[in-house]
């Protein structure tokens, strides 16, 4: 606290803050409660299509509404419900918010979306990936010889 009476809050919690007079030694307190919003992850990773759960704290414990409101500041990469489960969307990092419905407080968390791989997608985008194009149906004939270049028989083969 200065001297001309401003208070800082520092960390959660509660603190009394008394106020004397220099002229007649009377005084006066008050009771200030900082608050705060706390996540349990400030930075997570998710597969694509995959999901993970936020935990928001909202301090101070006596308040009686700790409601908060959930956003994505990218939500081509993450979504977020209402209950703080983050899904990813595509590869790339959005930040989802945290705010106190009562305090306006908000906390942060780095959500990085990372692409799957190794198995193919439902989504049919692997292409992008991998080169493999969806729905292929040409079938074209071929020969196949063995090492030495011996002639071993005629094939179909898809392109």
């Amino acid at each position: 606290m200065s001297s001309k009476g401003k208070v800082k809050g520092v960390r959660t919690g509660t603190a009394t803050i008394t106020c004397t007079s220099n002229a007649t030694g009377l005084s006066t307190t008050c009771e200030v409660t900082v608050g705060s919003v706390m996540l349990d992850q400030t930075e997570v990773t998710v597969n694509k299509g995959k999901t993970v759960t936020l935990k928001a704290t909202v301090y101070p414990s006596t308040l009686e509404d700790k409601s908060v409101i959930w956003e994505s500041s990218n939500t081509k990469v993450a979504t977020v419900t209402s209950a703080g489960k983050v899904k990813g969307i595509k590869a790339g990092t959005a930040t989802i918010t945290c705010t106190s419905d009562v305090t306006g407080l908000s906390a942060t968390c780095t959500v990085t979306v990372t692409s799957t791989s190794g198995s193919r997608s439902l989504e049919g985008d692997d292409d992008e990936l991998t080169g493999i194009e969806e729905n292929v149906v040409a079938v074209e004939p071929f020969d196949v010889y063995d090492l030495s270049g011996v002639y071993t028989s005629s094939m179909a083969r898809r392109s």
